[in-house]
């Protein structure tokens, strides 16, 4: 399929431009309207896969970057899950933990902000997650 075959005539766009000033994009030209029905994929088992669903809470915990937690996440459960599916999954554990962390803090982020602090207090001290 070429270019040209995947084309649609779509009034939809969404222009940034970068901002000096602000250092950061800023949105300019937007038209959200679509000449065509919008095709949404449902996520099979995947979210609902309680394994999976306790490993993402895990990464959330550490702050893994989206990007790692997929390819942990498909080479631990041997699954060729897409990265739109990780992603709306982690995005949706780490809401859901953000939340609960308001009113107290993970283990995991406990015990990950006691090794920054001993590696603060002992230059030789060395750790990796």
């Amino acid at each position: 399929m070429d270019l040209k075959e995947r084309r649609s005539e779509c009034p939809f766009m969404i222009f940034f431009k970068w901002s000096n000033s602000r250092h950061a994009y800023v949105r300019g030209v937007c038209n959200y309207r679509h000449s065509h029905e919008l095709v949404i994929t449902k996520m099979g088992y995947f979210v609902r896969n309680r394994a999976v669903i306790k490993e993402l809470k895990l990464y959330a915990e550490c702050d893994i970057l989206p990007a790692h937690v997929h390819s942990l996440i498909n080479a631990k459960f041997k699954i060729s899950a897409s990265y739109a599916e990780v992603y709306g999954a982690y995005k949706n554990v780490k809401k859901a933990l953000n939340r609960f962390l308001d009113y107290n803090q993970s283990d995991t982020k406990l015990f990950l902000q006691y090794l920054e602090q001993l590696k603060g207090e002992d230059d030789g001290f060395k750790y990796a997650y």
